[in-house]
């Protein structure tokens, strides 16, 4: 089995043999009473942000979708699930299942209100999908154990997004920054969902970006400010080093950070870098040879980008 694990993720690709008893596990386990997804064959998984016990999040590549109904597989047939599920579709495309009372989590969903559109404007792509299902458990106890009992194979981290064909499927469970990781694994859902191969670096860079609720998404609760303790010490992250992540070498905290940056820097440098990023997007969402985005570029903005990177930051701190 080869792992891929960083700071804020683990994946993993199974052997035939590891495929095999992944499918009867899941299939073993995945009994849900409500309109759901049934049991998962997990192809490809990744799952968490930090180790397990810590706050993290994370999101999974392959995992197929047995049913759209609820559905009793053959081998778990005459077990229930201990989950009483409510749901609602209160925002399209977000379908929410949760243990919570449906009072509540309509108002979760409230909080997704626009947010596909806010992708879509951002990025200048289009993203056709019927519906993103979320789990919302009440607590991490029983996140826990929702977790063990349907995906075993898979790490137990603060939220994960596991997908297959589509968008796949967000697990999430209620705390102080429930919008946060319910945004970051949406904004997974939404770039997968029209099966965009996008390299590690920009598929974590613009989830981070797109974790930020507040109209000023240069303010991240977490990166603006490591970021203006790097750019102190004249650290800055280059495109070229970022482009050749790996999607099986660990991700560091760091390299979280840098990614973020260097994807809120292109979209808030200038009208060009930002037509540029996009132009860049919308060529790997249509399958176009897109190559690096660096290399798109400008010459200037490529020799002057230690500079251009650094005063760009440094007028957020003034």
């Amino acid at each position: 089995m080869k792992l891929f694990q960083r700071n804020k993720s683990l994946a993993y690709s199974p052997s035939l043999m590891d495929l095999q008893i992944d499918r009867r596990d899941f299939l073993r386990v995945a009994a849900l009473s409500t309109p759901a997804w049934g049991g998962l064959c997990c192809q490809h998984g990744t799952a968490g942000d930090e180790p397990d016990g810590s706050n993290g999040r994370g999101h999974g590549h392959t995992a197929k979708l047995i049913s759209n109904r609820s559905h009793i597989s053959a081998e778990s047939k005459g077990n229930e699930s201990r989950f009483p599920w409510n749901t609602t579709s209160a925002h399209s495309p977000f379908v929410l299942y949760s243990t919570l009372e449906k009072a509540y989590i309509e108002s979760l969903a409230n909080r997704l209100q626009g947010f596909q559109k806010e992708v879509e404007d951002v990025l200048q792509l289009t993203f056709t999908i019927d519906e993103i299902k979320m789990v919302v458990l009440r607590d991490k106890e029983e996140y826990d154990v929702y977790l063990e009992e349907h995906f075993p194979k898979l790490p137990k981290r603060r939220a994960l997004f596991v997908q297959h064909r589509g968008p796949g499927l967000v697990l999430t469970y209620l705390h102080d920054d429930w919008t946060v990781d319910a945004r970051h694994e949406c904004a997974h859902a939404m770039l997968h969902s029209c099966r965009t191969k996008l390299p590690s670096w920009l598929d974590e860079g613009i989830a981070e970006y797109f974790e930020t609720a507040t109209p000023d998404r240069l303010a991240h609760q977490e990166h603006a400010k490591g970021v203006l303790a790097q750019i102190r010490y004249g650290q800055v992250p280059a495109i070229e080093e970022l482009e050749q992540w790996h999607v099986d070498l660990a991700l560091e905290s760091k390299q979280y950070r840098d990614a973020w940056s260097v994807v809120a820097f292109l979209l808030h440098h200038s009208p060009e870098t930002r037509a540029t990023f996009q132009q860049y997007l919308r060529d790997l969402q249509s399958g176009s040879a897109a190559g690096y985005l660096g290399r798109r570029l400008s010459r200037e903005l490529r020799q002057d980008w230690r500079k251009e990177f650094l005063r760009f930051y440094q007028r957020r701190s003034t």
